[in-house]
């Protein structure tokens, strides 16, 4: 992976979209779990704002460990690290919930009142699923980023 950019760090570079768009798309996503109507009319738009947050993750994660590695980090950046890949974890079942979520609702409403009953459950365990992801992503982002911050204090005071 590429560790610079216009000489700077990949993974400072990557870092902003998944920070602010996982807590957006999870907002969108809980919201989106809540309202059936809602989630009929922009659904896919979502599962396509997730993917795109899923992607950022998985790069910005890569990216991370790339440039630790290559400024011989790996010590001081162990619980960040460590952290970033439980967001990595948690957006990908985020994304997973929100496409199954839009994806078997449109199946269900195709198929009438004949999967009532059993979409009914299904649905209730896609929102669950929904929902949950969408806190632990967002906790969990926030707090990579926080101790991303610690270390970056932590790595100039000992520079300077």
């Amino acid at each position: 992976m590429m560790t610079e950019i216009f000489d700077r760090p990949t993974h400072v570079l990557l870092l902003h979209y998944p920070v602010v768009m996982i807590p957006l798309s999870c907002l969108a996503a809980i919201l989106l779990a809540l309202r059936p109507a809602w989630r009929r009319q922009y659904g896919w738009a979502l599962v396509g704002l997730t993917f795109t947050v899923l992607v950022s993750t998985i790069l910005t994660v890569a990216s991370g460990e790339a440039f630790a590695e290559a400024a011989k980090l790996e010590k001081a950046v162990e619980r960040h690290a460590e952290l970033g890949e439980a967001t990595r974890i948690f957006v990908v079942g985020l994304f997973l919930a929100v496409l199954g979520l839009v994806g078997f609702g449109r199946y269900a409403d195709r198929q009438g009142d004949e999967m009532a009953t059993n979409a009914k459950a299904v649905t209730a365990g896609l929102v669950a699923a929904t929902l949950a992801f969408s806190v632990l992503s967002t906790v969990w982002v926030i707090r990579t980023g926080h101790e991303g911050v610690r270390v970056t204090y932590l790595l100039v005071d000992l520079s300077g």
